[in-house]
């Protein structure tokens, strides 16, 4: 039986840089451990949120989609910025 993806647009097993702009703090793990490592406070909320953004520009059929390697912005007022590594 196949495993569910958690965020659309992105494998479970992707490979993330997660980067806390204001903390200046950054974690690499999988999109899985990214989703659980967290615990339930307003970071998780904020990196799940993150994850969704970039898996909507992940199943964009255009150029912007397929070349698309992260992306940054402001999730619940905290600053962050997702990548994704090799």
């Amino acid at each position: 039986m196949r495993t569910k993806t958690l965020i659309p647009g992105l494998r479970n097993s992707d490979n993330v840089q997660i980067r806390f702009c204001d903390a200046d703090v950054t974690v690499r793990m999988t999109v899985k451990q990214a989703l659980t490592g967290f615990g339930i406070g307003m970071n998780a909320v904020a990196v799940e949120k993150a994850l969704k953004s970039l898996g909507q520009v992940k199943t964009d059929p255009g150029a912007a989609g397929v070349a698309a390697c992260g992306i940054s912005g402001n999730w619940n007022g905290i600053a962050l910025q997702v990548d994704f590594i090799a």
